[in-house]
């Protein structure tokens, strides 16, 4: 092999690794803990979107559709935060793990 061939194959090599560490790894650093979105879910979300995620009032998201569950992590943590239409933020309320454990939470409902 010549060193174009050479650095061809390290370069692919690193591209996969910096691939597989990202898909593997980092994905992993944000999944929550299931159980304890669920006590989370129950104390702070249950009342308005209801026990099953359907929506227990008028102009919350029905999880079963999955039409919220549909956007990543990071956009459903910055609602939950701030809040948005009728719902409050939970800044101040809610740590930021017991936001990812209540996002892991209500995945399960779709």
């Amino acid at each position: 092999m010549n060193n174009k061939a050479i650095r061809s194959v390290h370069l692919t090599v690193h591209l996969i690794a910096v691939l597989l560490l990202y898909t593997v790894i980092i994905p992993g650093a944000y999944a929550g803990d299931f159980f304890k979105g669920k006590t989370t879910y129950v104390t702070y979300c249950q009342a308005c979107h209801g026990s099953d995620g359907r929506g227990a009032l008028a102009g919350t998201p029905n999880f079963k559709r999955g039409q919220v569950l549909m956007k990543p992590d990071a956009q459903l943590f910055k609602t939950i935060m701030n809040g948005s239409k009728i719902m409050p933020g939970f800044r101040g309320v809610l740590k930021n793990e017991d936001i990812d454990n209540v996002i892991s939470y209500i995945r399960s409902f779709h």
